[in-house]
C-alpha cells in the first residue's frame, strides 16, 4: 500500500465518486479492497455499497478515519501507508554509537540516567561494558527517534534494563562489532531488524561477533496478516541474497544459523518483507526467540 492509493481512496470516499479513471493507483485500490466493479472506457464504475466498503477497508487499515488522513511527517507514521520505509524521510546517525538508554548508561565520564529521554552518541571506548546487562541492536535509526513508541511494542523482557543501540553504518558499524565482541558472557543481546531477507543476512553476519546469549525479535502475527504490510518491491530486490543465505546456512550445526535458516525459509515461502517502521506503526506484537542459547547456556 502506498500514499497515492490512500489519497485516491480518500478522494473517492469524500466526493462520493462512483466513477474514477483507471490508473496504477486505482488498479491497486480495486485489488486491495476486493470491491465489485465494472470497467469501461478507461473508467472504474462502482456502487454505493462499494463506496462504503472502500471507506471501511481503509478505516480499518489506518486504524482511524480515512476522511481525516493527511500526509505523514515521519517514517514511522508513513509506514502505515507505505510498505517501503525508504520512501519516507528519516535521519541517519554518523560515526559514533547511537544509544537510547532504558536503564542507566555507564560511561567513563559518568552515569547517564534512564530518564534522560534522548539519543546519546558516544565512542565505543567511552562505554563501561561490564555495566551492560541487556542490549537491543536496532537496524533502522528512525526507531531511536521514536523509542518511546518502539518500547511499547518490544517483548516484556526487553522493555526495562536495556540499552537500545543503532547498528550503525560506515565507521560506526565497526564500533558495533567491537561492542558485541566485548560483552560479558552473561549479557543478553536482542536483534530487532526488518523482518525481511536483508535483515536476516545482517543478523547472521553480526552474530559472528557475539559470545553471549542472543535472541532475535520478530513479529508474532501470522504470515497472512504480515502480507498486508509486505513491500513486494523490497522482497524482489532481496530475493537473490535470500536464496544465497538459505544455501549458506543449510545443514549448519551452529544454533544461530539454524534459526536464521528457518526464518529465511519462512520469509521466502510466504514472500514477506516488512520493515520495522511498519511493525511499530501498526503496533504489531513482537516475540523474542533464542538464537544461541544451547551454545551459551
Amino acid at each position: 500500500m502506498n500514499i497515492k492509493v490512500v489519497m485516491l481512496a480518500k478522494k473517492i470516499v469524500t466526493l462520493r465518486l462512483k466513477m474514477f479513471p483507471v490508473s496504477k493507483a486505482s488498479d491497486q485500490l480495486v485489488s486491495e479492497t476486493g470491491i465489485v466493479h465494472y470497467r469501461a472506457k478507461g473508467q472504474y464504475m462502482i456502487t454505493q455499497d462499494e463506496l462504503s466498503e472502500i471507506e471501511r477497508y481503509y478505516d480499518e487499515y489506518l486504524g482511524g478515519s480515512l476522511r481525516l488522513f493527511t500526509q505523514e511527517s515521519n517514517r514511522i507514521d508513513a509506514s502505515k501507508v507505505s510498505s517501503d520505509e525508504k520512501s519516507a524521510k528519516g535521519g541517519v546517525f554518523e560515526a559514533l554509537l547511537s544509544i537510547v538508554p532504558l536503564c542507566e548508561l555507564h560511561l567513563t565520564s559518568g552515569v547517564i540516567s534512564k530518564d534522560i529521554k534522548a539519543i546519546i552518541s558516544v565512542p565505543f571506548e567511552s562505554l563501561i561494558i561490564d555495566k551492560i546487562d541487556k542490549l537491543v541492536v536496532i537496524e533502522n535509526s528512525e526507531l531511536l527517534v521514536q523509542s518511546s513508541r518502539l518500547m511499547q511494542t518490544l517483548p516484556n523482557e526487553w522493555q526495562t534494563g536495556t540499552l537500545l543501540v543503532y547498528r550503525g553504518h560506515g565507521e560506526s558499524q565497526k564500533q558495533i562489532k567491537s561492542l558485541l565482541e566485548s560483552l560479558r558472557s552473561k549479557t543478553q543481546v536482542g536483534f530487532y531488524f526488518d523482518y525481511d531477507l536483508s535483515g536476516m543476512k545482517l543478523i547472521n553476519t553480526l552474530m559472528r561477533y557475539v559470545d553471549c546469549q542472543a535472541s532475535i525479535i520478530t513479529p508474532r502475527f501470522t504470515n497472512e496478516q504480515l502480507k498486508r504490510l509486505t513491500s513486494k518491491i523490497n522482497y524482489a530486490k532481496q530475493y537473490i541474497e535470500g536464496t544465497q543465505l538459505l544455501t549458506k546456512t543449510y545443514d549448519s550445526d551452529v544454533d544461530f544459523e539454524k534459526v536464521i535458516h528457518q526464518t529465511t525459509q519462512n520469509l521466502l515461502n510466504s514472500e514477506l518483507s516488512v520493515t520495522q517502521e511498519s511493525l511499530v506503526a501498526h503496533d504489531i506484537e513482537l516475540v523474542s526467540n533464542p538464537l544461541n542459547w544451547n551454545e551459551t547456556g
